[in-house]
């Protein structure tokens, strides 16, 4: 609904001579609404593995938390990209 709103809003033009859409707007309207849904997926990402008791398994296996980290990190990040990445594919 916010989207779709600064879109028009964005279009929209009170001089007729002047009327250029702002494309900043547009191309980034969906973005902290894309950053809200990662950081959600990361947060029950870690949530999970303390929920499940899992994290004692994975504590225990690897010795530096900056690694499980890291490891934690690169599985969000891929699971972020697998659905920006589809259309890309899909264009070939």
């Amino acid at each position: 609904m916010a989207v779709s709103g600064g879109a028009s809003g964005a279009l929209s033009c009170t001089s007729s001579a002047a009327c250029h859409p702002d494309t900043t707007q547009l191309s980034l309207g969906g973005a902290d609404v894309g950053q809200a849904v990662v950081a959600v997926i990361a947060v029950l990402a870690v949530i999970e593995e303390y929920a499940t008791g899992m994290i004692r398994a994975t504590l225990a296996a690897v010795l530096r938390r900056t690694v499980m980290l890291a490891a934690t990190a690169i599985a969000v990040t891929a699971l972020a990209l697998t659905p920006s990445l589809s259309p890309l594919s899909a264009r070939c």
